[in-house]
C-alpha cells in the first residue's frame, strides 16, 4: 500500500507533472467556465501530490484556483503520497484524469501517446498480457489488462484505438501539424504514417513551412507522388549510368528546382494575403474615419454625454456665421440693445471655449 497523508500545502509550492500536457489538453470553453465556478466554491476532491509536491491529480483545479485570483500563499488541503517508482506515478496521473474527467478532450495524437504510455505500464504486447505480469507499484492487484481493456478505458474502439497509436508514433513536426489542425488524423494514419522514415523527411521537406496552412489528403498525396515519382526516375537513372552520374545529377537538379519553384509560388501568395490584409485594415480605418465624420454631421457624436449640448450649440453658432457672411447687411435691421446682447453673447461664447479649453487640456 502506498503511505499518504492528509497535509496543507501552499499553493505556490505545488508543481505541475511535466507529462501532464504532453498527455492532455486544458479544460476549455464553457466547460472551463462552469469548473472555473465550481472550483471557486471549494474543492470537493483533495488533489493528490507526490512527496515532492508535484501534482499527480488536480492540474486544473490549480489553474482553475490562479486564475480565480488565488493568492499564492494559501493553503491547500492535498493528499501527498509516497510512491515507490515513476511507473506508479505515471500510471496514477493517467488513470485519475480519465476517472474524473469522464470523457477525455483530448487530440488524436495525445490519445495515442496516452494508449503507448498505458501499454508499457501493463507491459501489454500485441493485445496480450504477459505470462508472468509484474505488479505495478506496491498493488497486490496483478496486471492482467489488453489492449481491448485499455480501448474500452479510454472509450475508443480498435480501429480508433489503433489510428490514434500511429499518430503519436510519428515524428513530432508531424505530430504538431496535426495538433494545429494542418493535416487530418486520417490522413496521418493513412498515409503518412505508412511511409518509411526517409520518405517522410522528404515530404517534410516539399511541405510549405506556414504554420497555419491546412493541407487536405489530397494535397498531401500528391506531395507522395510527387516524392514517388523523383524516386523513381532517380531509380531508373542510376540503373542505365553506366559509367557516371551526370543523368543522376540531371534529375536531382529537376527536383531540387521543383521544390524550389513551390515554395516561390507558396512566398508570393503568402505576400499577397499580407496585401489583402493591410487593404482591409486600411478599409477598416476609413470606415471609423466616415463613421466619425458622419456623427459629427447628424450631431450624434457626443449622444448621451455632456458635451451633447455643447456640439448642439457649436453647430447652431457655425450655421448662423454662414448666414451671416452670406446677408449684405446682416445688423442693418437691429437696433441698439438687440446689438449690444449680441456683443455680450459673443463675448460669452469666447470665456466658455477657453474654460472648455483648459477642461480638455487637464483631460
Amino acid at each position: 500500500m502506498q503511505k499518504q497523508e492528509i497535509r496543507l500545502v501552499r499553493l505556490g509550492d505545488i508543481q505541475p507533472h511535466p507529462l501532464n500536457s504532453f498527455f492532455f489538453d486544458d479544460i476549455t470553453g464553457d466547460k472551463w467556465i462552469d469548473f472555473k465556478l465550481s472550483v471557486a466554491d471549494g474543492l470537493i476532491n483533495d488533489p493528490i501530490l507526490t512527496s515532492q509536491l508535484v501534482t499527480v491529480s488536480g492540474h486544473q483545479r490549480f489553474r482553475a484556483m490562479r486564475e480565480n485570483g488565488v493568492s499564492e500563499d494559501t493553503m491547500v488541503r492535498c493528499v501527498v503520497r509516497t510512491y515507490t517508482s515513476e511507473t506508479e506515478i505515471l500510471r496514477e496521473l493517467i488513470e485519475t484524469n480519465i476517472q474524473q474527467r469522464g470523457t477525455l478532450m483530448c487530440s488524436a495524437v495525445k490519445m495515442g501517446r496516452i494508449a503507448m504510455a498505458m501499454e508499457e505500464i501493463y507491459k501489454v504486447r500485441r493485445g496480450r498480457p504477459p505470462e508472468n505480469p509484474n505488479n505495478v507499484g506496491n498493488s497486490d492487484e496483478a496486471v492482467t489488462k489488453t489492449q481491448a481493456e485499455i480501448a474500452e478505458m479510454l472509450n475508443q474502439n480498435m480501429e480508433t484505438y489503433r489510428m490514434n497509436k500511429k499518430l503519436a508514433q510519428l515524428p513530432q513536426e508531424f505530430q504538431e501539424m496535426i495538433e494545429r489542425g494542418q493535416i487530418t488524423p486520417s490522413t496521418g494514419a493513412r498515409l503518412i504514417a505508412r511511409m518509411d522514415d526517409a520518405s517522410q523527411q522528404k515530404l517534410l521537406q516539399l511541405l510549405p513551412s506556414d504554420i497555419v496552412q491546412r493541407f487536405t489528403q489530397a494535397d498531401i498525396q500528391g506531395y507522395i507522388d510527387k516524392i514517388n515519382e523523383l524516386q523513381s526516375n532517380l531509380e531508373v537513372a542510376q540503373a542505365a549510368i553506366s559509367g557516371g552520374t551526370d543523368e543522376w545529377l540531371k534529375l536531382s537538379d529537376e527536383r531540387d528546382r521543383a521544390v524550389q519553384k513551390a515554395r516561390d509560388e507558396y512566398e508570393k501568395a503568402s505576400l499577397l494575403r499580407k496585401e489583402v490584409k493591410d487593404q482591409e485594415k486600411r478599409l477598416s480605418k476609413a470606415q471609423e474615419q466616415w463613421e466619425l465624420a458622419q456623427a459629427r454631421a447628424d450631431g450624434s457624436m457626443f449622444e448621451g454625454t455632456a458635451f451633447s449640448m455643447i456640439d448642439s450649440a457649436l453647430n447652431g453658432f457655425i450655421r448662423s456665421m454662414d448666414f451671416l457672411k452670406q446677408s449684405d447687411h446682416p445688423l442693418a435691421n437691429l437696433n441698439g440693445e438687440q446689438i449690444k446682447y449680441i456683443h455680450s453673447l459673443f463675448g460669452k461664447s469666447m470665456q466658455l471655449a477657453r474654460e472648455v479649453s483648459q477642461i480638455l487640456r487637464a483631460a
